[in-house]
């Protein structure tokens, strides 16, 4: 939820590493993570808990379920919520906003981001800010104003260009993004950073990716891990979860020649944003283990899907059914990662322009990802 683990700071986390208070900006119910379970606190029923969780280092959901769900107990998906205060100084030391510029900030959420971005572009600069959803919309201006902070906040769909003109000297997402819509670049001067939480459907983290535009393209190198809501436009990859109706049952099934430690390294451990650039448009869902140590890697694409089953001391047992043969095509998306000496995401990068998304290993001249896969 838009944060990593937490570290030492003050008293006052936002205050101290971003020079604001996000307390104005917070609703009187946040949810707060505790032992994996996300629980509520009240300002009213525990004020010296909702000032102490608004204070700390931590992400904090403000929405569940687009603000249908209100009662107190978590809802089905988070859907806004206030940053990390480390997070966000690491996202906005990375963009670069400078004193009279004009940035967009996509995803306004509470406002307390918008109000920094303010904070930094200054009295002679302006911030545009949009928000998809209209309850949040309403509120965020309500908080703004309260705050003394002069940002433009617009209701509209960021995806789709949200009803925004003009050009940007940078430009800040604040929601985990799947496919980078060109526009942001064609609308950001030549030199301006555009700065978002990017990953792959395959897992569900992103990881920082400050990109440099030069006139209709952008260029960056993957960054250290994040966890983000993804775009309302976007969250929808674990819906293909699914494969193709009775496809278990009319699969093609093979032992593989492979190693069940390779293979939990690469679904399940820091292989796997490497292999999502692999096999673009492929979401994977693992279960497991079981009493005998066993898991198994389900991978689904369209009218493709594999089961994977490795662990417990055996080799790797696939079965795939459809056209895109997604068993061989993970094992030579995997012997690839290995034979490159298991690379860590850092070393891949993007570029964006209107030809379409480009993936690189090593430098933007160097061997494009995914290499020729089956």
């Amino acid at each position: 939820m838009s944060g990593t683990r937490t570290g030492g700071v003050g008293e006052n986390a936002s205050l101290d590493l971003l020079g604001r208070d996000r307390t104005p900006f917070l609703p009187d119910r946040v949810w707060v993570e505790r032992d994996d379970v996300w629980v509520a606190v009240d300002r009213e029923r525990d004020p010296r808990g909702w000032q102490a969780s608004a204070c700390a280092d931590i992400p904090l959901i403000t929405q569940w379920d687009n603000g249908d769900h209100t009662e107190s107990d978590p809802g089905v998906s988070a859907t806004c919520s206030s940053s990390q205060p480390s997070v966000v100084k690491r996202m906005l030391d990375a963009l670069e906003p400078r004193d009279g510029g004009r940035v967009l900030d996509v995803g306004t959420g509470t406002g307390w981001v918008a109000a920094l971005l303010k904070d930094r572009v200054g009295a002679r600069g302006s911030v545009v800010s949009i928000e998809v959803d209209a309850g949040l919309a309403e509120a965020t201006r309500h908080n703004l104003a309260v705050a003394g902070v002069d940002v433009q906040v617009v209701t509209g769909d960021a995806f789709e260009e949200g009803g925004v003109d003009g050009l940007f000297d940078a430009v800040h997402v604040g929601c985990g993004m799947r496919v980078i819509p060109q526009w942001w670049i064609d609308r950001t001067r030549s030199g301006g950073m555009i700065v978002m939480p990017w990953g792959t459907d395959f897992h569900p983290y992103d990881r920082l990716l400050p990109l440099r535009v030069d006139r209709h393209s952008a260029t960056g190198r993957l960054g250290t891990g994040l966890s983000f809501m993804k775009m309302r436009a976007q969250a929808d990859a674990w819906r293909r979860a699914v494969g193709p109706e009775g496809w278990f049952d009319n699969t093609v099934r093979w032992e593989a020649d492979a190693d069940g430690a390779d293979v939990t390294a690469a679904v399940a451990g820091c292989g796997e944003l490497v292999l999502g650039l692999l096999l673009p448009g492929v979401v994977k869902v693992v279960t497991g283990p079981d009493a005998d140590g066993d898991r198994t890697a389900y991978l689904y694409g369209h009218d493709s899907a594999a089961a994977l089953g490795f662990g417990g001391g055996h080799g790797v047992s696939v079965a795939e059914f459809g056209p895109r043969a997604l068993g061989d095509a993970f094992l030579t998306a995997l012997r690839w990662w290995l034979d490159h000496g298991c690379p860590d995401p850092m070393g891949f990068g993007l570029t964006v322009d209107r030809r379409g998304r480009h993936v690189w290993f090593g430098s933007p001249e160097g061997p494009v990802v995914p290499p020729r896969l089956p």
